[in-house]
């Protein structure tokens, strides 16, 4: 029998009320050396044992880093010095490459706000960009102060693009697909590619991290709805937590949050490794895989005493089906859905006052 869709979201907003519930005296916080338990792939590997292990740890705990990917940090490395220009020069020129929804692209600040979350909103910027040659070339949302960030950023998407092809080509085997089945689906010279990266800055919070409310995260807890997310993190700037076995959303936790209870949450850190791609499924590839994959929630915290408590930069790369690509796992699980309807679904529940415009 089908699931149907509406069922899906519902259960997605449910999960987010209970993470506003949750306070920080009711969840047990990873230390880093947990960040153990999520799987570090090589690879390089024998490409059978690297399909078992990104299969197993997509399976099982959503996240995992990979090595032996074929990107020179030194790129990586470049892009986060960027950022850091990019981000210092808003004091002067706020506005200029303001966020638009036709464009999927530009510059955030304090805006987003997780629906259901204590959180007033995400204690960050960010600039997000689109693998998208139309973009690439001619968007009047590149920093003129920059030039040199167009350059970068190009190069950056075409190896975050091979890497998640890479990724895909192992899951689509699992999956009993062809190796290149994902391949048309994120097909970046179309008009309606959806897939892009993200520069974000966490605020300093040096002198006020030990003011805030409990239960206040540099952002809140959530899931991605792309078919997969690549994070690259800079060491020392930790804070990512993921929540293993809680996606959207296990019946177990569904029915407990409906009778007025959850079970207490385990949250485990993923801590910054060079030359590391941290990895996550989305919530369409849980889809297309009739939910045998994890998208798991996960926060950014605050920092405590000891830990890193200035700026905290990442980039993101997010690889989401092409508009028009239709959503169905080989076991028709959920109803068919095309990817563009997909996320503006996640847009609704997840951002109630966003529009389409």
């Amino acid at each position: 029998m089908e699931t149907n869709e509406g069922q899906r979201s519902a259960a997605h907003e449910i999960a987010l009320e209970m993470f506003a519930g949750q306070t920080e005296g009711t969840e047990t916080e990873g230390s880093s050396s947990s960040s153990s338990r999520i799987p570090v792939i090589d690879l390089t590997g024998p490409p059978e044992v690297v399909r078992r292990q990104i299969w197993d740890a997509a399976a099982n705990e959503g996240f995992f880093q990979v090595v032996g990917h074929g990107i020179d940090w030194a790129l990586i490395d470049e892009l986060f010095a960027m950022a850091e220009a990019f981000f210092d020069l808003f004091d002067k020129v706020e506005g200029q490459y303001g966020y638009t929804t036709s464009a999927n692209a530009g510059w955030e600040k304090n805006w987003q706000r997780i629906c259901n979350s204590v959180t007033p909103s995400d204690l960050k910027e960010s600039f997000q960009m689109t693998h998208h040659t139309d973009f690439i070339e001619g968007s009047p949302l590149w920093p003129k102060e920059l030039p040199q960030l167009k350059q970068h950023a190009a190069r950056f998407m075409q190896e975050a693009h091979r890497v998640t092809l890479v990724i895909l080509s192992h899951i689509a085997v699992s999956l009993g697909l062809p190796p290149s089945f994902f391949e048309a689906h994120l097909d970046w010279r179309r008009p309606n590619h959806q897939s892009g990266p993200r520069l974000h800055k966490y605020h300093d919070v040096t002198d006020t991290y030990r003011h805030f409310p409990p239960n206040t995260h540099r952002i809140a807890a959530h899931t991605d709805w792309a078919l997969l997310t690549l994070l690259f993190q800079r060491e020392g700037q930790g804070g990512l937590r993921v929540c293993p076995g809680m996606s959207v959303l296990s019946q177990s936790n569904q029915q407990q949050q409906q009778q007025g209870g959850t079970k207490e949450l385990q949250w485990i850190g993923v801590e910054p490794m060079r030359d590391a791609i941290c990895v996550n499924i989305g919530d369409s590839l849980k889809g297309w895989s009739d939910d045998q994959l994890q998208s798991t929630f996960h926060r950014v915290r605050l920092p405590r005493e000891g830990e890193c408590t200035g700026p905290r930069y990442s980039m993101v790369y997010f690889a989401q089906a092409n508009k028009d690509s239709i959503i169905q796992g080989p076991n028709r699980t959920y109803p068919p859905i095309s990817a563009g309807d997909f996320i503006w679904q996640r847009i609704k529940s997840t951002f109630p006052d966003r529009d389409a415009s």
